[in-house]
């Protein structure tokens, strides 16, 4: 459903917020720009925009800082043109093909060694992921390369164990640290980073939309847990991959690769939010 002018004119001039607020005004978050764009009440979660869209521009404007967040605004009128309708599922499918074939070949890339390349090289080159039938294409291959990253990520590891006390939490790979009073290592500054990246571009909240927000409370959905579980190890094979690229690129590289992410994130919530519009 096309976006009522005038609400187009005062949006306009919303600067959009992390937080919330009590009514339209000029300032709003991503959640009351939907709602007030699709001339809902003013609540947090549009009821008759698809929720897969919404859901994803939340999260990505709760992650962008204040400047990055209003590029979100011209995507949020889009979002707030789709509808919650027999395509949600045709949506989700798209979430997973971005999660699977770019967002985590991408942090492969951030590795710099020639394994990490192969198995990106391997989930770019799957069909596209449009549906059932094609995420299942997907599992063998998204298997293969969590278990090629989890291994490639506990032989850092060890090498690490091997050459350094663990309690050297200055080791610049930030894979072992310091352990707390409790016996558990503390968080380190390249895992804090990897986890970081992959919330500010909407891949950690893509991972958990099906799972808890989607398969929970409807509509009730056609995949299956093992592509549910294909999905997340998506997240994995990326989390994992920026862990080990971490120390490499540094603290510059891993936000130039999450500013890039999050425009690609932009995009395909364009994608996601367009599907079934006739306007």
């Amino acid at each position: 459903m096309p976006v009522p002018a005038d609400r187009l004119a005062f949006f306009e001039h919303v600067t959009l917020t992390r937080e919330t607020h009590d009514r339209p005004g000029p300032r709003m978050s991503a959640g009351e720009s939907i709602a007030f764009l699709s001339g809902e009440d003013h609540i947090g979660t549009p009821e008759t925009v698809s929720r897969a869209a919404a859901v994803w521009a939340i999260c990505l404007g709760s992650a962008f800082d204040d400047v990055r967040r209003q590029a979100l605004k011209p995507h949020l009128i889009a979002v707030a043109a789709s509808g919650r309708d027999v395509f949600e599922d045709d949506r989700c499918y798209l979430m997973i093909d971005w999660q699977v074939r770019v967002f985590a070949p991408r942090c492969l890339d951030a590795v710099g060694a020639a394994e990490a390349d192969m198995l990106a090289a391997r989930l770019r080159g799957l069909d596209p992921i449009l549906g059932a039938e094609s995420a299942g294409r997907t599992a063998p291959v998204t298997d293969d390369v969590y278990r090629a990253t989890n291994r490639m990520r506990s032989s850092a590891e060890h090498r690490v164990h091997q050459a350094r006390p663990v309690a050297d939490h200055n080791h610049p790979s930030g894979l072992v640290g310091a352990r707390g009073a409790d016996g558990l290592p503390e968080p380190q500054p390249a895992a804090l980073s990897a986890i970081g990246v992959a919330r500010g571009c909407g891949a950690w909240t893509s991972c958990e939309l099906l799972s808890h927000v989607l398969f929970r409370n409807g509509p009730r959905l056609s995949m299956s847990l093992p592509e549910l579980a294909n999905w997340q190890a998506a997240l994995s094979v990326g989390l994992d991959s920026l862990l080990l690229g971490a120390g490499r690129l540094g603290t510059a590289g891993l936000l130039d690769l999450m500013v890039e992410l999050q425009d690609s994130a932009l995009d395909r919530l364009d994608r996601i939010s367009c599907i079934g519009r006739l306007d």
